[in-house]
C-alpha cells in the first residue's frame, strides 16, 4: 500500500508507474483505460504534468492507502 500522506509531487508519478507496471499494464493500456493519450500518462509518470482525474485512475488500480 501507497501512504497519500507521505507521497510528495515529485514521486507522485514514479509511485504510478510503479502501480502500473505491478497491475501488469503498459502504458497504452493503461491509456485507453483511463481515456487518455499515452504522451499524457508519460507526462503524468515523469512528473511533467499532475492531474487528479487521471491519479484517481492509477488510484482504481489499487494499493494506494489514503490514512487522514
Amino acid at each position: 500500500m501507497i501512504d497519500l500522506q507521505n507521497l510528495k509531487q515529485p514521486h507522485m508519478g514514479q509511485t504510478c508507474r510503479e502501480l502500473r507496471e505491478r497491475s501488469g499494464m503498459t502504458v497504452a493500456e493503461f491509456s485507453k483505460y483511463a481515456g487518455v493519450t499515452r504522451q499524457a500518462v508519460y507526462k503524468f509518470e515523469r512528473g511533467k504534468s499532475s492531474s487528479l482525474d487521471l491519479f484517481l485512475k492509477y488510484h482504481n488500480l489499487g494499493g494506494v492507502k489514503n490514512e487522514t
